[in-house]
């Protein structure tokens, strides 16, 4: 793939994940749900990845003088911190995702075994050895891809078993996702050089489109209704208008601009100055702050996915 073009593919993953980022965040500070909290540690780490990949490929290709100590310090992120906490929060969150026995001591067991493959790692690096630094590198790659595997069939195996209705449409897509592109990640570790282009940028894209709609589609169940006493306090603590609860009760609903003047005959302009006045009165920026704040809390096995 050309080089520039290269670049553009890996901004535009990166871009797409930050929603998915957005809507977790903001679950997660509504909810404290311990599943949204687990995704939401392992999502960070895959955009670390993709953004220090596009940094490094940017860098690579438009910056011939380069610092030989920013080139270091990116391929060192890469390869030891960002890719030894993937190792981790894959199986973590599926760990949890799946309600697989064990979790804790799973958990436990594959921590040490990664820090002890990231210490080994670090030893043959600086060994002096070139045979031994090519040996670490392949054995990191095999456990990398190994672990993807584990996590691929453990959660095939429990899936079944996944008896939470929250869980069970967040757990079907991980698992189907994981399957289609496991292959693909595995050629990413072991064949780097085979394709033209990654497939973990890919896998990352398709978490973001499917989460984010899962998520959002949370936010937005999860709104309360707006007669009742907690809503009216608010409408009342923040001074809103008839009008404007007209607009919140819209929004709640995931209504555009456009859909809110076409139901409340009123025009875009107007909606907007609506709108404006509402983040206003309610002090947020967006609406999901707004969507956030006439929420009401859940406990981790209500969120609506």
């Amino acid at each position: 793939m050309p080089g520039h073009l290269h670049i553009f593919y890996f901004l535009l993953t990166g871009l797409t994940g930050i929603a998915s980022l957005a809507a977790a965040v903001v679950i997660e500070i509504r909810s404290r749900d311990p599943l949204i909290r687990r995704y939401l540690f392992f999502y960070t780490v895959y955009t670390g990845m993709i953004f220090l990949a596009l940094f490094d490929l940017y860098a690579r290709i438009n910056i011939p003088d380069l610092p030989p100590a920013i080139e270091h310090i990116t391929s060192y992120l890469l390869e030891f911190p960002v890719m030894y906490l993937m190792m981790f929060t894959v199986p973590f969150l599926m760990h949890h995702l799946f309600a697989v026995p064990g979790e804790r001591q799973r958990n436990t067991v594959l921590g040490a075994l990664i820090i002890m493959a990231f210490i080994g790692q670090h030893w043959t690096e600086n060994a002096g050895s070139r045979a031994l630094d090519e040996t670490g590198d392949l054995l990191e790659k095999m456990l990398f891809a190994g672990i993807i595997v584990y996590a691929v069939i453990t959660g095939s195996l429990y899936y079944g078993k996944v008896r939470d209705a929250g869980k069970n449409k967040f757990a079907f897509y991980f698992l189907l996702l994981l399957w289609i592109y496991t292959p693909g990640l595995i050629a990413d570790m072991l064949f780097p050089d085979f394709f033209s282009v990654e497939f973990y940028p890919l896998l990352y894209c398709a978490y973001s489109i499917v989460f984010t709609r899962l998520l959002v589609r949370s936010i937005r169940a999860s709104a309360i209704h707006m007669d009742s006493a907690s809503a009216q306090h608010l409408l009342e603590r923040y001074g809103i208008s008839t009008r404007e609860e007209a607009v919140i009760k819209l929004i709640l609903q995931g209504y555009s601009n456009r859909k809110i003047g076409n139901t409340l005959f009123i025009s875009q302009s107007t909606v907007k100055t609506h709108i404006s006045n509402i983040f206003q009165k309610c002090g947020v920026k967006s609406r999901f702050e707004l969507i956030s704040l006439f929420s009401r809390k859940h406990g981790p096995s209500d969120l609506p996915f």
